[in-house]
């Protein structure tokens, strides 16, 4: 499979995970290498928060979960595996390969990242 459709198939993956969470958020950014996520718009803020985006970026795609910015405890339940595609504090890497994404892993944001929608609704941050 040629670098670019399996670069395409791991970004198509890991956005559909933010995708299902589309309708209680906003998109402001749908291309083909790059998804965005972000709360709503609040009153004191111009733009609502980074929640989340995808960003396919040479031999690379990178899923960002910014929200784990406001729950660090999240971080502590992450298992060895997730940690070791960690490059900061609310970044993942992956290969644009796919070879290192199992659907454990899939399973593992897509939970990490309903989580995290579910406390920002909580907390009244979304």
């Amino acid at each position: 499979m040629p670098a670019n459709e399996s670069s395409s198939e791991v970004f198509e993956r890991l956005k559909a995970i933010l995708q299902e969470h589309a309708p209680q958020l906003t998109v402001m950014n749908d291309e083909p290498r790059f998804y965005l996520l972000r709360t709503k718009v609040l009153a004191r803020r111009k733009l609502g928060h980074a929640f989340g985006a995808v960003m396919a970026i040479a031999s690379v795609v990178k899923f960002n979960l910014g929200a784990l910015v406001w729950y660090h405890d999240l971080r502590e339940q992450e298992s060895p595996e997730l940690r070791k595609h960690t490059r900061d504090f609310t970044n993942f890497d992956f290969q644009a390969s796919g070879d290192d994404l199992t659907d454990d892993l899939l399973t593992e944001l897509a939970g990490l990242t309903k989580t995290c929608l579910e406390r920002m609704m909580k907390d009244r941050r979304a």
